[in-house]
């Protein structure tokens, strides 16, 4: 297929090298590569453009690699969309790529046919600039309410922590308050200097080229960027083993899969599973590379290395975490917020049940358990010891090969290419 793709995202997800994974390995990234890797196998060209920094921290030169077919552009940019201060987001809005010389300089060296952003961030304005058609396809916008949880749930997080009883809030608790007082569930109010050029660059766009990975997104980005139209739905993709891959433990297990951070709060997850012993525990994922998140995670390590049924697994690769999910018996969710987490599609085509204090797509309350008031070892308890989550899972697996399995998704994005490029 004669066809060259340039994908931008804020992460690419892997490892640096055979132990060591990317400095940023979150759920943007997974499904960037996944995306990429399934295009390559279709006969597309596939570039891929991320800040250097994602990759290893390193933020003073190029870096290009081909990975499993793909072209991966890790760009020297001043610009750095992990920093969090004030100081720092006004230094990433003067050193956008629409004054960052070398990144659009890349973006015009090699001649792409069509741009695609995941989850849009301040690099897409300048593709967008180049004249070629630009999908943009939101994973999980943030607005003020989403910025506002987070910022409480860091402080409860990382400075003042409480593992015997963890502080606990969901964006629904702070959504519900701001609901009732203006009538709205989204807010595209106090939006950030950064957000609202973003906002003004969204709402100029085609409509047939903004795109949510969930029906409950749409709505929000449509509040959000002031758009006179509902985006339509580019699910994510995930791969359906066969029924036969799928062999469930004999005894209870449990996992969390997710990153050592204040939005995963593992804190919560660890908490649940000391008072259940008669349940294995997994728990998959590892923090981001920054001292804070490194401390918090050894500590946790430590306070809870005594439980037997406890498993600190760490990152690990596709196989592994393939593995342990096909054994699982419930996913658990603990997070604040989501956005439509690629875990839920995983532990869905291996028939694993969800328990999660959020419910986007209402995949938890169809597949499992939403949870409230923290509720979780009441929820874990029911679905396990009725053996419920295994009539909860079998259909879970049916659905996701539905909307999510690689193959269709895939598909749906070519096709959407080649219906923009004819209308050029």
């Amino acid at each position: 297929m004669d066809l060259r793709i340039g994908i931008i995202s804020k992460e690419y997800f892997g490892f640096k090298n055979k132990n060591r994974p990317t400095n940023y390995h979150g759920g943007f990234g997974f499904v960037t590569r996944k995306k990429a890797e399934e295009l390559v196998k279709s006969g597309v060209e596939v570039h891929v453009f991320i800040p250097r920094y994602a990759f290893d921290g390193v933020n003073n030169n190029n870096l290009e690699i081909i990975k499993n077919g793909v072209n991966i552009h890790f760009l020297k940019t001043k610009y750095n969309p992990f920093m969090r201060s004030l100081a720092a987001n006004i230094k990433n809005l003067f050193y956008a790529p629409i004054l960052d010389k070398d990144v659009l300089e890349f973006f015009k060296k090699i001649d792409i046919d069509l741009f695609q952003s995941e989850d849009p961030f301040i690099f897409s304005l300048g593709a967008s600039k180049l004249g070629k058609p630009h999908i943009k396809i939101f994973q999980d916008p943030f607005d003020v309410i989403d910025k506002q949880v987070m910022k409480q749930t860091r402080y409860d997080y990382i400075v003042n922590p409480n593992f015997n009883n963890p502080h606990f809030i969901t964006e629904y608790d702070v959504r519900g308050s701001y609901s009732k007082k203006t009538g709205k569930y989204y807010s595209n109010k106090g939006l950030s200097i950064y957000d609202r050029i973003l906002k003004n660059f969204i709402c100029k766009e085609p409509k047939d080229t903004v795109f949510s990975v969930a029906k409950f997104i749409s709505p929000k980005i449509k509040e959000m960027y002031m758009l006179n139209y509902l985006p339509k739905v580019l699910y994510n993709p995930v791969d359906v083993p066969k029924n036969s891959s799928i062999k469930k433990s004999s005894t209870p297990m449990v996992i969390f899969l997710g990153r050592f951070e204040e939005q995963k709060r593992p804190d919560v997850a660890l908490w649940v599973a000391k008072d259940l012993p008669k349940y294995d525990f997994y728990f998959i994922g590892a923090p981001s590379p920054q001292p804070e998140y490194i401390k918090i995670e050894n500590r946790l390590r430590k306070a809870y290395r005594k439980y037997k049924h406890i498993h600190f697994v760490g990152f690990v690769n596709e196989n592994i975490k393939l593995k342990l999910l096909s054994k699982s018996w419930v996913l658990l969710n603990t997070s604040v917020r989501e956005g439509l987490p690629t875990s839920f599609a995983e532990a869905g085509v291996y028939e694993t049940a969800i328990v999660s204090a959020v419910n986007p797509e209402n995949y938890p309350s169809q597949f499992g358990r939403f949870v409230v008031d923290k509720k979780f070892k009441e929820a874990l308890k029911e679905v396990i010891e009725t053996e419920e989550c295994f009539k909860l899972g079998r259909s879970a697996r049916e659905y996701m090969k539905k909307n999510h399995e690689t193959k269709k998704v895939i598909a749906d994005h070519i096709k959407l290419y080649k219906k923009l490029l004819q209308k050029r």
